[in-house]
């Protein structure tokens, strides 16, 4: 009787449900970020495009000084601030959520890691939220914060002011919104396609719709979900802006959770 009362109370106790085992397999995929020297390498890409972005202007002007040639009114700005919000920092977020996410799914799968996992206390849902809450904080601090923390100390030396350090702020949170959502859409990707390359081609087709359609359907470019990085810029900037991009953020995320979650409870690991 004291056996069966103790696995009685054991069975209780145990983890169980959507999230079960979500906090260990989350800590492994951070530990997978540090062993793979990924946050390393995406830090260094992204601070070298983001820091070359925040001295564009100067090496502008500065190239078009010696070669004596004229430079047109509003084409340069020296403004410390506006280079470093104007860093094209949301398309360089997206080449790098792309890249280091189109695997997150098909190489476990491919060498039977992934069957392995879920052979363990942990549930389908918690698999996926592990991976794409992992992989948000990683890129958050080594491709969002850190490099615009660099760049932020390049402004001085470039243009002589410090930048807003209350605007930067603002655009490293709201920058946030751009791999949280190509994180969704990888992973929803890679519950239905099994190649990396597919989901890759997939996910940079969904990126270019704004640059394909925003000449004849601008009010869709500016909709699309994946616009949420100009809308971000713009916000941070000071411009006005309207709440139709970040409510289509959302509903694209909302729609993304659904398929990814329904397809990975069928899939056939």
């Amino acid at each position: 009787m004291d056996a069966i009362g103790a696995r009685t109370t054991e069975r209780m106790q145990a983890p169980s449900g959507a999230l079960l085992g979500f906090g260990t397999f989350f800590r492994k995929e951070l530990q997978w970020w540090w062993s793979g020297r990924a946050a390393i390498v995406v830090f260094a890409i992204a601070t070298l495009l983001g820091g070359f972005s925040v001295l564009g202007d100067r090496l502008a002007l500065t190239i078009a000084t010696a070669q004596g040639q004229p430079i047109p009114a509003g084409a340069i700005t020296l403004d410390p601030t506006l280079n470093v919000l104007h860093a094209q920092w949301d398309q360089w977020l997206v080449f790098i959520t792309i890249f280091v996410s189109m695997g997150l799914l098909t190489t476990e799968r491919d060498s039977g890691t992934l069957a392995w996992s879920l052979s363990k206390p942990l549930s389908r849902t918690s698999l996926l939220l592990a991976k794409w809450g992992a992989a948000l904080v990683m890129l958050g601090i080594f491709a969002i914060a850190l490099p615009m923390l660099v760049g932020t100390a390049l402004a001085p030396l470039a243009y002589g002011g410090l930048p807003e350090l209350g605007r930067v702020a603002t655009l490293a949170l709201l920058m946030l919104s751009v791999p949280a959502f190509f994180l969704a859409l990888t992973l929803a990707l890679g519950t239905w396609i099994r190649s990396q390359a597919g989901i890759a081609g997939t996910a940079f087709a969904v990126a270019a719709v704004p640059l394909v359609v925003g000449m004849f359907l601008p009010t869709l470019a500016q909709m699309w979900p994946s616009s949420i990085g100009g809308w971000s810029t713009a916000l941070a900037g000071g411009s006005a802006v309207t709440p139709g991009p970040p409510l289509a953020w959302i509903a694209a995320m909302v729609f993304l959770a659904v398929v990814a979650g329904g397809n990975f409870a069928r899939a056939d690991l």
